[in-house]
């Protein structure tokens, strides 16, 4: 989930979609911290193929499957540089919050938690971040209780670049998180679930 494009305009990342819009099933975006070229929900609906949709504070409903989300932000909350490999000679960059990102990451969660709110009950039920929502050691947080309290069956998140080649993740609380981010996964989809 996010991370769609290193385009800037949407124009430019018409080639990006281009190859999307080959791709079989239906496609559901979230956006991701560098995703500079998303414009507003209108210009992107009107820009994207019949095959491909988007959430953005609301969810998303196929048949017997339920999906909601939103692409969270920076927080002290959560620090996942434990399992990066990070390159020989160098350290990860830890920055100071500023007022911004705390805001930012208020209207997160609560853009997150109108999302979940919106999903329907009776139906296979994911939440799609593109921050991670919890911790590789599994402690909670103020997102794995929103996923609990909606019931929430699947998280499927990415941001995490260069990611040790370990298992990681797992369940918590009867919610299955997923990191799904390409380069992880070797750029292979994983199976998350069988819809019956």
């Amino acid at each position: 989930p996010g991370d769609i494009s290193w385009a800037m305009t949407l124009e430019e990342a018409r080639a990006d979609f281009d190859f999307l819009n080959q791709l079989p099933g239906k496609k559901i975006l979230l956006k991701g911290n560098h995703d500079y070229w998303w414009p507003t929900d209108k210009k992107l609906r009107d820009f994207l193929d019949p095959s491909t949709t988007f959430i953005n504070k609301n969810s998303i409903t196929l048949e017997n499957l339920t999906i909601g989300g939103a692409r969270l932000w920076d927080n002290t909350e959560i620090n996942s540089d434990s399992i990066i490999d990070f390159v020989p000679g160098t350290k990860p960059t830890i920055r100071d919050l500023t007022e911004q990102d705390k805001k930012t990451f208020d209207l997160e969660i609560s853009r997150l938690e109108g999302s979940l709110s919106s999903m329907p009950e009776g139906k296979l039920r994911i939440a799609m971040t593109h921050y991670p929502p919890i911790e590789p050691t599994m402690a909670g947080s103020r997102f794995s209780e929103l996923f609990e309290r909606y019931r929430i069956d699947h998280v499927l998140f990415g941001h995490i670049h260069n990611a040790k080649k370990l298992p990681l993740y797992g369940q918590k609380n009867g919610v299955n998180y997923h990191l799904v981010a390409a380069d992880y996964l070797d750029f292979c989809p994983k199976h998350i679930a069988t819809i019956l």
